[in-house]
């Protein structure tokens, strides 16, 4: 069951914006463009992730969530909500190689042959699902299980790394495989967590105030986004 859909984001939208009203031959249009592209091409690669996650009918699923933990703000992609457990999904479309080290570190090697350092995917996955925990704990939601998992929706994404390094295993996986993946972990929690005793519709009433507070503090978060500096685009300087 659909929740929350998911939309454009607004530094997207404005950033559309200013590309129709930014001439071309403007010094920081190619900058524009650029970021453009790159935040298009990731919403794109969550917006196709969607599709598999249709057979699943019975989680609610929540896109784009915005919540608040340590009196400052994390987001989630999407989160999908059972009786059982909670899955967190943090949807990544990245060309090249990820490259994974013994120590954690993680180089991007694009399609070129160079190499940039990469910010762990597996790190904010860890992040976000502990915010989460938190912010459960604080609107007093039942214990419950939570899961995450770094999805790459670019198909052609190569991911290397040490057989040493068991978190790759755990936590990553690409969209086409996503299905199985959830499947595995759909069999590790049979027992309801979400539950009222002696009301026959537990589970869906009980998962209907978590979603409820979930979007409260959803609207709460998005009323209070920074807005976007557009200055460094129309700066000639």
């Amino acid at each position: 069951m659909l929740v929350k859909d998911r939309g454009k984001s607004i530094r997207i939208r404005k950033l559309e914006v200013m590309q129709r009203r930014v001439i071309k031959l403007h010094p920081k249009y190619l900058t524009m463009e650029d970021e453009l592209s790159g935040r298009l091409a990731g919403h794109f690669g969550e917006q196709s992730n969607d599709y598999f996650l249709k057979p699943f009918r019975d989680f609610s699923v929540m896109h784009d969530l915005r919540l608040t933990a340590h009196e400052s703000y994390f987001q989630i992609d999407t989160l999908l909500l059972s009786p059982r457990y909670l899955l967190n999904l943090e949807v990544k479309y990245i060309t090249g190689t990820l490259v994974f080290d013994h120590l954690n570190q993680v180089i991007r090697v694009k399609d070129d042959g160079s190499e940039e350092a990469f910010r762990n995917p597996i790190f904010q996955v860890k992040r976000q699902q502990s915010h989460l925990i938190e912010w459960m704990i604080k609107n007093r939601i039942p214990p419950i299980p939570v899961r995450s998992l770094v999805v790459m929706s670019n198909p052609r994404t190569i991911i290397k790394a040490p057989p040493s390094n068991k978190d790759v295993l755990h936590y990553i996986t690409h969209s086409p495989y996503l299905q199985e993946k959830i499947k595995m972990i759909d069999k590790m929690y049979t027992d309801e967590k979400l539950t009222i005793k002696k009301i026959s519709s537990r589970a869906f009433i009980v998962r209907s105030v978590f979603i409820c507070r979930l979007c409260v503090n959803m609207e709460n978060g998005t009323a209070q986004d920074v807005t976007f500096n557009l200055k460094i685009f129309i700066s000639p300087h």
